[in-house]
């Protein structure tokens, strides 16, 4: 599933940074962090809101949304994330499974217009500091032949 299909690219990133010991977080909400699609002109595209971090900084979670923007139906719509460094998974949404820091999503269609929603959750050490990272792409076909490939641009969350 590396490469692109007859679309686009552009890489996506959602980074959570977090410091122990008492130290001040600051969030900085990524672009599209209100789940509103970037313009397009049409095919499978996908969000990350902003990252939740628990009060005591254990534990994050990433919340996404898949869209077909396209005018026709998408099928086999894949979404594969990965986390950098590996954290341990400890919720996923229906439809998601995850093998060490790679988490794949599985749909069977999405319609003109129609959106999943998920999330990740991941436990953060607790030993120090830590940038925690997500990225990821969606591949989809559209009338039965392999079409596209999307890839997030690159949107870091600080914290």
């Amino acid at each position: 599933m590396k490469g692109t299909f007859g679309g686009w690219r552009r890489p996506v990133l959602a980074v959570v940074g977090v410091v122990a010991a008492g130290s001040s977080m600051l969030l900085s909400a990524p672009a599209y962090a209100d789940h509103t699609p970037p313009a397009a002109s049409g095919g499978v595209q996908f969000v990350y809101a902003q990252p939740e971090v628990a009060a005591d900084r254990d534990h994050v979670i990433w919340h996404w949304t898949l869209m077909n923007n396209g005018q026709e139906k998408a099928s086999k719509v894949t979404l594969i994330q990965h986390l950098d460094p590996s954290l341990k998974i400890d919720t996923l949404s229906p439809g998601c499974a995850a093998q060490g820091p790679v988490i794949k999503c599985q749909f069977d269609q999405l319609a003109p217009g129609d959106q999943q929603q998920g999330f990740v959750g991941a436990d953060l050490p607790t030993d120090g500091a830590v940038t925690a990272r997500i990225n990821g792409r969606v591949t989809w076909q559209q009338g039965g032949a392999p079409d596209g490939t999307y890839i997030r641009p690159v949107v870091p969350v600080h914290a």
